[in-house]
């Protein structure tokens, strides 16, 4: 890896991906100027039906679309420190920082498009609800006092998710403790419900990294991530159901991630050190995507 502290240029480094459902969104590229990116959201299906005869007219429908603008949310962080640090520590020191610059954008960006976030909200899809086209499945206390009951709950969310839209290429999207919790449970034989299959993933980009391809529930892979919060009614998580369509994303395809280097004006042996990119999302199907949600979600743990 090349040395990061460049004399105030710029540098290019790998992109090591710690991101799961960004990840698996499979950002396109964002346009070279704009503030905001257009884009179509279908808020009802095509319809395609089978020809009674030979020659008859087809089926025909007209979607509900509508124009939606996206902003483009500026994703940041930086460190000052002594020019003295930077050229002597060893190891490198200015690598170290630029692991955790890098671990804390990637942590902000998830955190975002999972459930949003008061600075620079993205998506946050696990509180999108009805009024967002959006559908919503309940999950009570009775619903996680067994092990069939809480997978009962996934299959209802299955139906709801087959009903609205067609897809092969769907994935659960949980908290790491929701899936802890879903691992330890098991039938009246003792034989557990799902099996933590740790790069199997057949749908999940990168599957073997942290989050992607965990398993899978109901034939259906699944990806853990820390983004999904904890404190939703004070101690819930929730979990959400999606295909791959139903959420697009957008950043600098060049350089994902970039780093300025400037010298501090004030004091010329201090160095900045700024990571920051332009990213975008937008929920384009929302009917793509069901939210598991209620008091049921508590902490299994406490």
């Amino acid at each position: 890896m090349p040395t990061v502290y460049a004399g105030g240029q710029y540098e290019s480094f790998p992109y090591n991906r710690v991101a799961p459902l960004w990840d698996f969104l499979s950002a396109d590229p964002l346009p070279d100027t704009g503030m905001t990116v257009e884009v179509p959201r279908f808020t009802s299906a095509a319809a395609v039906e089978a020809q009674v005869a030979q020659g008859s007219a087809i089926a025909d429908s007209t979607p509900s679309v509508t124009n939606v603008t996206v902003n483009v949310r500026t994703l940041a962080g930086g460190v000052t420190v002594s020019r003295q640090v930077l050229e002597r520590a060893t190891p490198a020191f200015d690598t170290v920082m630029f692991d955790q610059l890098r671990g804390a954008y990637f942590g902000e960006l998830e955190s975002a498009v999972c459930t949003g976030t008061a600075t620079a909200s993205l998506t946050g899809v696990a509180t999108l609800g009805t009024a967002d086209g959006a559908n919503v499945v309940s999950i009570g206390t009775a619903d996680v006092a067994t092990g069939p009951a809480f997978v009962n709950k996934m299959a209802q969310g299955l139906v709801t998710l087959a009903d609205s839209v067609y897809s092969d290429d769907a994935v659960f999207v949980m908290s790491p403790r929701r899936w802890a919790w879903l691992c330890s449970r098991s039938d009246t034989e003792g034989r557990p419900y799902v099996a933590p299959v740790a790069g199997r993933g057949a749908s999940v980009p990168g599957s073997g990294a942290y989050g992607r391809g965990a398993g899978q529930l109901l034939g259906v892979d699944v990806i853990t991530t820390a983004g999904i919060r904890t404190d939703f009614d004070t101690n819930e998580d929730r979990i959400v159901l999606m295909s791959r369509g139903a959420l697009r994303a957008w950043q600098a395809a060049a350089e994902p991630q970039r780093l300025a280097v400037d010298v501090d004006a004030a004091e010329q042996l201090l160095v900045r050190l700024s990571l920051y990119n332009y990213v975008a999302s937008a929920p384009v199907q929302p009917s793509g995507i069901v939210v598991f949600s209620g008091a049921g979600l508590t902490n299994p743990f406490a």
